[in-house]
This record gives C-alpha cells, structure tokens and sequence, in this order.
C-alpha cells in the first residue's frame, strides 16, 4: 500500500476551505480487476476439462440426453456471461452458440448427434486453442495464429 498524502485547498479558495485537511488514500495501482481476470481464466481452464466430460457424456447418451444438453446450456450460459464480462468476445461468441444449440437440442428432444450442438462444441474447443496458442506466444508479436485441423 502507498504512503497517505495529504492535500492542501489553495489560500483563494476561502478560510472555511484553508481550515480543512483532506486526507487522501493514494489508490492501489491494481484495482483487482485483474485478480478477477486470472480467477476466470483459471475458470475457463476447469470449464473447458468439463466441455471435454460433457462431450464424452454427450457421446454415449443414446437414450436420453436431455440431462447433457441441460449441463450444456448452463455451463455455456456462465461462460457466456464471465466472457462477456472480460471481453474475451470469441469466447463469449462461441459460448452464446452452443447456449443456443443446446436449448434448441432440449426443446426438440433432439438426440445425442445434434449437429448444430457437436458443431458449437468444436467451435468453443477452436476458441480455447486459439486462446492458448495468442497467450503462449511472445509479447509483441502479431503474427496470425496459424490453426490445424
């Protein structure tokens, strides 16, 4: 924590104003918005570990997967919402697909190889390595992510 200063009002600003000493409490350089930002990325790395559960959950619901699509959309909902937060927009877009997808997939009863639910995981999954790969390169360097399928 920074030292106090103290501030004193000009002598044209009046007497009531030269009598009083505001005290002020120098502000911490980091206002802890990014404490925030690495809780949710550790955050996105716990979510992406469940995306991959929930697609193996996904994969061998053959009778019913109604409970899947549900922890979808949720999962896909929070994640929507923190990227938002943190303008991390690919994210954010990729999550708002497969929050669609899996409630449309809900709604219909749709079965376990929904297309429109296995393509907004693929999408949020290409998102997640493009992350890792932007965060892994060196400071400075803009070159394009270059992507394998």
């Amino acid at each position: 924590m920074l030292p106090e200063q103290t501030f004193q009002p000009p002598e044209h600003l009046g007497a009531d104003l030269n009598d009083t000493v505001l005290t002020l409490q120098s502000l911490e350089p980091a206002d802890g918005f990014d404490d925030l930002r690495a809780a949710f990325r550790a955050r996105v790395e716990i979510e992406r570990l469940h995306f991959a559960k929930i697609s193996a959950a996904l994969a061998h619901a053959e009778d019913d997967p109604s409970a899947v699509f549900e922890d979808l959309y949720a999962r896909a909902h929070r994640l929507h919402g923190g990227a938002l937060i943190f303008a991390l927009h690919e994210i954010a877009a990729a999550a708002s697909a497969l929050e669609q997808a899996a409630l449309s997939a809900s709604k219909s009863r749709a079965d376990n190889t929904d297309v429109a639910v296995w393509n907004a995981l693929v999408k949020l999954v290409c998102v997640f390595a493009d992350m890792d790969a932007k965060e892994s390169r060196p400071p400075g360097d803009l070159a394009p992510v270059a992507r394998t399928q």
